[in-house]
């Protein structure tokens, strides 16, 4: 199905994590 999409979302998970790691550590919880 969306194997590729997966892929997609968590590269652009790992570019946040290197723009932004701050943003991980006040993320808000939901």
């Amino acid at each position: 199905g969306n194997f590729k999409s997966r892929i997609d979302a968590e590269r652009n998970m790992a570019d946040i994590k290197k723009k932004y790691p701050y943003a991980l550590l006040i993320k808000p919880n939901k």
